[in-house]
This record gives structure tokens, sequence and C-alpha cells, in this order.
């Protein structure tokens, strides 16, 4: 019985050291997780729109969006990376999916660590008779 109980524990320990493994890949995905990727210029250019009048130049008259992309391109992605770091990371779906795994994953870690204390428990009373 003893050994069967072993082999149990040893079981239930590498599916720990698994799970511990996938919980480190799931943080490291969401500390590195970058919202520009996961944001649409679109919105970006909403705000602005929203934010400044139509400009006119040269008899034209155009979107401050478009103005700003055309004209000045660098500073159109400035404000645009500026915009996206201003953005609530749980707004963002994809970032709030990574968080919900990760609780799923520390949650599996939670149950199979109080199965490993019941193992243990067990191999301890199965070795003192």
């Amino acid at each position: 019985m003893g050994t069967q109980l072993e082999k149990i524990v040893d079981a239930i320990e590498s599916q720990i050291e698994g799970k511990e493994a996938e919980i480190e890949d799931k943080q490291k995905e969401i500390d590195y997780f970058e919202p520009s990727d996961y944001i649409d210029h679109d919105q970006y250019d909403e705000m602005l729109d929203d934010c400044y009048p139509e400009v006119e130049y040269a008899g034209f008259t155009c979107e401050p969006s478009r103005a700003l992309k055309e004209l000045d391109p660098v500073a159109y992605r400035c404000g645009y990376a500026d915009y996206c770091s201003t953005i609530e990371l749980d707004m963002i779906p994809e970032y709030e999916e990574l968080t919900e795994e990760l609780e799923v994953l520390e949650s599996e870690l939670e149950d199979l660590e109080s199965e490993l204390e019941e193992a243990e428990e067990e191999l301890e009373a199965a070795r003192e008779d």
C-alpha cells in the first residue's frame, strides 16, 4: 500500500511542477502584454476626430486623424503609443482572458496542493500501521 501511495504522491508532485510552469508562462504573457497589439488604430483615430475639429489645408478639409497621420506620421505614432498606454488593461478583452486563465491555473494548483497534502497524510498513516 505504501509504494502505491508513494507513486500517487510522486505523480501529484509532478503535476504541481507542471502547473507551476504553466502559471509562470501565463504570468510572463501578462507581464509582457502589449496593449498596442490589441488596440485598433481606428479607436485612436476616432478619439482624435472627436477631440479636434476638421483640419483645413490648401483648400481641402479632412479629419484631424488623417491630417496628423499624413502630415506628421512620427507625431501620430507617438500619440498612438501614448493613447495605448492610457487604456486600462482590464478593458482589453485579450488581457482579461489572460488574467482569467491565470486564476484558473492558480485554482488548479491549490487543488493539487490539497490533494498532495491528503496523499501525504495517507502515506504517513500507512507507514505508522
